[in-house]
């Protein structure tokens, strides 16, 4: 049998619903240095991979310039055959 959950949101002096905060050093048990350091990791993946991210996006420039550098080469040769 399936039970019913009601989740109540607390209301600001307005009505209005709003998620209540707290500090972290609040929290007791909360690891503030293993989050801390998730953090770091996460950011420098994320630096690593938007650099990666840059390269591709050059070499995929410069392959669209080589595409249509040998697509022309291909016009011309097919209109020079044709003279």
């Amino acid at each position: 049998m399936s039970r019913r959950l009601d989740i109540k949101y607390p209301l600001d002096e307005s009505g209005n619903e709003y998620m209540a905060m707290t500090h972290t050093d609040a929290v007791i048990g909360l690891d503030i240095t293993n989050i801390n350091e998730s953090i770091a990791i996460n950011l420098s993946e994320i630096l690593a991979l938007k650099t990666k991210v840059e390269a591709l996006e050059i070499e995929n420039v410069n392959l669209k310039n080589k595409n249509s550098e040998l697509e022309n080469r291909i016009i011309t040769l097919e209109n020079q055959g044709g003279e």
